[in-house]
């Protein structure tokens, strides 16, 4: 099993192996292989009314869904080009700099 340590504010501040290991009272199982639940990380933010683990808002105008993934305003294309998200435009843009 594995559990992560959080802060009064649910930020992740460290991940264990063991229960032993835990000094904290703020813990919380964390699942690596379980469908619908996210492997908590340092950093990452546990949300209590979900009972699952995010991953830093990766842009602002991202909203976090009820699997705690972060989903873009727009979605990304489907046309299988390199893209990235440009978040002044609200927008995908073509990654100029990578080569396939």
């Amino acid at each position: 099993m594995y559990y992560a340590v959080i802060d009064d504010t649910n930020k992740v501040i460290n991940v264990v192996t063991s229960i032993n290991e835990i000094n904290e009272i703020n813990h919380k199982q964390t699942h690596k292989r379980t469908q619908g639940k996210n492997y908590a990380g340092i950093g990452w933010t546990y949300h209590p009314e979900l009972d699952n683990f995010s991953q830093p808002q990766p842009y602002k105008s991202w909203t976090l869904d009820n699997d705690c993934q972060w989903k873009p305003p727009v979605p990304r294309p489907s046309d299988n080009k390199m893209c990235i998200w440009n978040e002044n435009n609200q927008s995908w843009e073509e990654d100029k700099y990578l080569i396939e």
